[in-house]
């Protein structure tokens, strides 16, 4: 990219500590990596974990290529962690923020001269999403979407899948709004938690019907009604 751009790279910006988006930092090791102040506490576990056999199986299990990655990976502690926003480059013109949602430490970066917008996995392109760890805030990442869709003639680039416009954002956010008003209604109405995943009453989402439905959605669902 250097040679391509004929400049400098300027840093490693991290939108969440989840490990499928920092695993081949080391590839950066040599400028500043830039996370939200949230993700600290997952960065003093990873850097300090010992990747035995079973853990190793286990991320294999949802990251098919785990094994080999991490033979050549390198978990680095960032060194600018940002509280809330602080803007980047010679001329300002990348902004930092802190947002939650996903995670506590789900972040944006925006570019405006380039109108793009980089989601992290605020938005998760043509895929059954994932929204079940335990500081995901579905509150904090509605109003999130909701910002994004006000925004026009920008690129929204999501951590996994092609780009989208705000149009796209809309219906995830339409989606997530219906998933909690119908999952605390079944709630309330005394459907348990393990019959909530696969219940008929639950909205119909914004991927394709091509989809692969997995695991970790079913588990977000109960998870959700789990926090409702």
């Amino acid at each position: 990219m250097e040679n391509k751009f004929e400049k400098n790279t300027l840093g490693l910006f991290i939108t969440h500590a989840h490990i499928d988006h920092f695993l081949g930092m080391n590839a950066f090791s040599d400028v500043d990596i830039i996370a939200a102040k949230e993700s600290i506490p997952r960065f003093e576990r990873f850097t300090s974990l010992v990747f035995t056999d079973e853990i190793i199986e286990n991320m294999s299990k949802v990251f098919p290529s785990f094994r080999e990655d991490i033979n050549n990976a390198k978990i680095l502690m960032p060194t600018c962690f940002v509280d809330g926003e602080k803007m980047f480059g010679k001329e300002k013109g990348i902004v930092f923020r802190a947002l939650g949602g996903h995670s506590s430490c789900s972040s944006e970066i925006v570019l405006d001269q380039e109108k793009i917008i980089f989601v992290g996995d605020l938005v998760q392109v043509d895929t059954y999403p994932y929204f079940g760890e335990p500081d995901t805030n579905m509150n904090a990442w509605i109003d999130a979407l909701k910002i994004w869709e006000q925004i026009e003639n920008y690129q929204f680039l999501a951590g996994h899948g092609k780009s989208i416009d705000s149009i796209y954002i809309t219906s995830v956010r339409e989606f997530f709004e219906e998933l909690l008003t119908i999952v605390k209604e079944l709630k309330d109405k005394g459907v348990t938690v393990e019959e909530i995943a696969d219940h008929p009453e639950l909205p119909s989402g914004y991927w394709p019907d091509t989809a692969v439905r997995r695991l970790p959605f079913n588990f977000s669902i109960k998870q959700l009604y789990e926090r409702l």
